[in-house]
This record gives C-alpha cells, sequence and structure tokens, in this order.
C-alpha cells in the first residue's frame, strides 16, 4: 500500500471557508490522511490571515524540523491578508511557500490538485540531486 500523504490544516485566522473546502477535500482522498500535529505532517495548508501568535508557532515549528514539510496557503486572505490588508504568507517570509492557491474560498479539486504539484516538484527535486 502507498505511503500516505500526512497534510496539518492550519488555520491562522480565517473566516473557515478555505478550511471547510480542505476538510471535504482531504476526506475523499484515500492516499491522503489528517495529520495530528504540525511536526507529523508532510504538508501543511496554512489558510488565514497569519495572526502574530501562528506565525510564531509556526516558525519555530519549521524551524526545528529535521525534515520540513511542503507549505501551501490557501485562499486569498492567507496569501496577502485580502480583504483585511496586508498580512498573511506575505508578511512570513521565514516560512519557505511552495505553492499558493487563490480564491476565497478555494476549490477543493484546486486544492487537492496543489498537493500533489507540490510533492511531485519535490520528488522531482530530490532525484535530480542523487
Amino acid at each position: 500500500m502507498p505511503q500516505q500523504i500526512r497534510v496539518f490544516r492550519a488555520n491562522t485566522g480565517s473566516c473557515g471557508g478555505c478550511d471547510a473546502e480542505l476538510v471535504l477535500a482531504l476526506h475523499k482522498e484515500r492516499d491522503m490522511s489528517v495529520a495530528n500535529a504540525l511536526i507529523d505532517a508532510d504538508v501543511w495548508l496554512l489558510t488565514g490571515v497569519m495572526a502574530p501568535y501562528a506565525r510564531s508557532v509556526l516558525s519555530q515549528t519549521y524551524s526545528s524540523m529535521t525534515t520540513p514539510p511542503i507549505i501551501i496557503a490557501v485562499g486569498q486572505c492567507a496569501i496577502t491578508g485580502a480583504p483585511y490588508g496586508r498580512a498573511g504568507v506575505a508578511t512570513a517570509p521565514e516560512l519557505p511557500i511552495s505553492y499558493t492557491v487563490d480564491g476565497c474560498p478555494v476549490s477543493q479539486a484546486v486544492i487537492i490538485s496543489a498537493i500533489r504539484s507540490a510533492l511531485t516538484n519535490r520528488d522531482r527535486k530530490r532525484r535530480e540531486r542523487a
């Protein structure tokens, strides 16, 4: 059986629209599961405007990991903070974002496509280095 892709959803101050789409999308995929903790995840999906506390926790956790996850910003507020002002991952340069998925809310198919694309790109880069 192929290895499960472990995904952690981090709501960093969102309305919940993208979060609902994420949960529905993940439960439809047989090879994906919801990680219970940041450190257990292969992929982090960030939603929301990146409240200062969330930024601190995410940054500290990321910097302490030996195998860092892929990070995907999901939704307009996670990317730029719109319509709430400048916020989101734009204010957290210490977090290397692999993909941004624009929308409000983002569709389930686009979320799954972004996860799969990010994993494919990561695996291709690893093979090239080997």
